[in-house]
């Protein structure tokens, strides 16, 4: 039985992330590999499912950056051959509730994304709400998204 497990990265398994990164949107999606590592990186609160049943291989990621009230939610990523199963929906999820309890959000109120445009409706299902035009990233389509954090 395969179990996934999602928390908040250990500094290895941010290597491993990035990795998982450069696979989806370089490899696969074809950005540029000099655009996918930022400044944001060393910042961020990076999360991640793994595979527990091979070694706790991580398969998927996602960061948050705290900018003040708003906690930005990015590179959202999952291996192609994990797609489909859930797990970017469950990522999602932790990151709501991360948000919405950890000590180091409680100044935040909304979560915004920027989100690929044929990416929109699966962040529309995570409650995400679009605002304003479609801009370009890279000559990808993009549309900018937010969300209140729900406090609990």
């Amino acid at each position: 039985m395969v179990i996934y497990h999602i928390h908040l990265a250990s500094q290895t398994e941010i290597e491993d992330a990035i990795a998982v990164r450069i696979h989806v949107f370089v490899e696969v999606q074809g950005f540029p590999l000099t655009e996918e590592i930022d400044q944001d990186d060393k910042d961020a609160i990076h999360v991640v499912v793994v595979d527990t049943t091979k070694n706790n291989k991580v398969i998927g990621t996602l960061r948050m950056v705290i900018m003040g009230e708003t906690s930005k939610v990015g590179r959202v990523a999952v291996l192609p051959e994990y797609q489909g199963k859930g797990l970017g929906t469950r990522l999602m999820d932790f990151a709501k509730q991360h948000a919405a309890t950890d000590p180091s959000f409680k100044l935040c109120k909304r979560l915004s994304l920027s989100s690929q445009k044929d990416k929109l409706e699966f962040y529309e299902k995570q409650g995400y709400k679009a605002q304003g035009g479609v801009f370009d990233i890279l000559g990808c389509p993009h549309v900018m998204m937010h969300m209140d954090v729900q406090r609990r």
